[in-house]
Formats: structure tokens, C-alpha cells, sequence
């Protein structure tokens, strides 16, 4: 999976970071609190660089955080696959496989910073 190859809005990569550091938070606010006014409260600082770097670099972020990916990335996926009719999702899911994969969500959803791992 080549991650630099298109940093347009709609690349994978950046579709793969929007979804876990947007609307994630915005699906944990609403279950939480019935609300999504305070949707910032469960985003990440992660920056669009820090992600990218982070799945350049396939380091193990949080060896505790690692698993498959959760049940609303795939139906994020399912959705957009069979209704928007734009975008690369297949690359996209590798690319949540990856995050997944090497702690970079933690149980809540948070995107984690791809540095904590050496903190």
C-alpha cells in the first residue's frame, strides 16, 4: 500500500484520518451523551502528518490497542462502498487495518498519537 501517492482531500489515506479523527468522535459524543455538541471532546491532536507519518513508519503504537478493525469502521466502509460511489475504500480499510493493527485506535475510539508509542 503506497500511502504517499495522492494527499488530495480525497485520498485513502486522508479519507482513512478524516473518519477516525472526525466522525468517529462525533458517533462516540452522540452514544455517550445523546449530543454531538461536544464532539471534540473524544477527537484526537493527531495531526493528517502525524498519521501518515505513523503508518509510513509501521511502527506498533500501542501494542495493547491493537486489534481488528471495529464494527463501525467497517460499516463506514460498507456504506460508502455501495452508496457514495467515489473514493478508493478497499484502500481505505487496508489503511484501517494498518492503524488497527498497530494500536493506533484505542478501545474508545481516539485516534492515538503515533509517537506515544516511544514516550
Amino acid at each position: 500500500m503506497n500511502i504517499n501517492s495522492n494527499d488530495s482531500l480525497n485520498s485513502s489515506t486522508k479519507l482513512a484520518y478524516n473518519f477516525l479523527n472526525k466522525v468517529k468522535p462525533i458517533q462516540k459524543s452522540y452514544q455517550k451523551t445523546g449530543s454531538i455538541s461536544n464532539w471534540a471532546d473524544y477527537k484526537s491532536d493527531t495531526t493528517y502528518s502525524e498519521f501518515k507519518t505513523a503508518l509510513e513508519k509501521a511502527e506498533m503504537v500501542n501494542k495493547v490497542d491493537a486489534r481488528s478493525v471495529d464494527k463501525s469502521a467497517k460499516t463506514h466502509i460498507y456504506i460508502n462502498q455501495n452508496y457514495t460511489g467515489s473514493g478508493n475504500w478497499n484502500q481505505v480499510y487496508d489503511i484501517f487495518e494498518k492503524a488497527y493493527g498497530l494500536g493506533m485506535v484505542d478501545k474508545e475510539g481516539r485516534l492515538l498519537l503515533g509517537y506515544e508509542a516511544s514516550v
